[in-house]
């Protein structure tokens, strides 16, 4: 599961444990909405800025992978 945040930042969660896997930084803005891909390879996350960016990350090594 994952979740956005004011604090620019979004949680991804194990739903099993209730642990947070990982806290991914926005550095722009707060994070309005968040979306697995459909095979859960990749966590995207939209931020309320003015350009509408879109962070990618990859669920494996929570590295950021895409940005638009």
């Amino acid at each position: 599961m994952a979740s956005g945040s004011r604090d620019k930042t979004a949680h991804a969660w194990n739903v099993a444990t209730g642990e947070v896997v990982a806290v991914l930084k926005e550095p722009t803005d707060r994070v309005i909405g968040v979306s697995f891909s459909a095979d859960s390879r990749y966590l995207a996350a939209g931020v309320a800025n003015h350009d509408g960016s879109i962070r990618v990350w990859d669920c494996e090594t929570w590295q950021q992978v895409g940005y638009r």
